[in-house]
């Protein structure tokens, strides 16, 4: 019996064909290769290998249940996104809904689907090797870890949004110690226009782009290739000490997988540039 945001489900004991309606990173982290899931191509690419097996399951952004059907699952995870759908999912497989109301839940999703997998035992060691890792980013930033500040922007073709404090990265960046500039508290999901673009910058600034059309992509790519000859940016500090770092989208991610990538991404670009930059 598993106790999840739908109640209690019976689920099998060694379940062999799971679909993982998102977080496909914690299913693999446990060693489960899901039989469906989310696949995008492009947030996936670091997952490539990982996920070249998996069954894409989604049409139009939402679950295809005569997909899920047809893959003969016996076991089916998802979170409270999925909520609508319940009913239909437990007629194909025992279903578990794990509640995911922001982007801090991601741990909590882990335990509850490795529960449903019975690996928390597992899932327990995983959580503990990625608390080690931020506490061992932490000891080797020292004191450098209080003075510096650090920025995460995505990039639109029409400004930045300033990743602060509900984004998923925000939560591993908080557990790493790192702060933001603390005049971005006022942009709670508003668009940083190119006119105010100095608001965006610290002493180290991480920016992403990405986005399921093809065509914002391109107009997003040109936005960043107009703003190295714009003034207003070669003004910003972060930028002058080349210390802007463009980072892939697994950014926005869900799961430890993505946690993990980027712990690795904060030891490559603050713990190792600075020793760079102190040569």
């Amino acid at each position: 019996m598993v106790h999840h945001s739908m109640g209690e489900t019976c689920v099998p004991l060694m379940p062999q064909r799971v679909i993982a309606l998102d977080s496909v990173g914690n299913a693999l982290a446990l060693g489960i290769v899901p039989v469906g899931s989310w696949i995008d191509p492009h947030v996936s690419s670091y997952l490539k290998d990982k996920v070249s097996g998996i069954e894409h399951i989604f049409s139009a952004g939402s679950p295809n249940l005569e997909k899920i059907l047809t893959l003969n699952p016996d076991l089916i995870l998802g979170s409270s996104y999925q909520r609508a759908i319940y009913e239909q999912l437990t007629q194909i497989a025992p279903t578990i809904l794990a509640e995911y109301q922001t982007n801090e839940d991601w741990k909590r999703v882990l335990m509850k689907q490795a529960e449903a997998l019975g690996k928390l035992q597992k899932a327990e060691q995983i959580m503990s090797d990625y608390d080690a890792r931020v506490t061992q980013f932490k000891t080797r930033m020292g004191d450098n870890l209080k003075q510096i500040k650090v920025s995460v922007a995505r990039i639109y073709p029409e400004g930045f949004a300033l990743y602060t404090n509900d984004g998923f990265a925000s939560t591993i960046l908080r557990d790493a110690g790192l702060n933001y500039p603390s005049l971005q508290d006022r942009y709670r999901n508003a668009i940083v226009s190119r006119e105010r673009i100095q608001d965006i910058d610290a002493d180290v600034v991480f920016i992403w782009s990405y986005s399921n059309s093809a065509a914002i992509n391109q107009e997003t790519q040109s936005t960043l290739k107009q703003l190295k000859n714009d003034p207003l940016w070669l003004q910003l500090h972060a930028v002058q000490q080349g210390r802007v770092y463009k980072v892939p989208s697994y950014w926005i991610g869900d799961s430890i997988l993505e946690a993990n990538a980027i712990v690795d991404d904060l030891f490559k670009y603050l713990v190792e540039a600075e020793r760079e930059l102190k040569r």
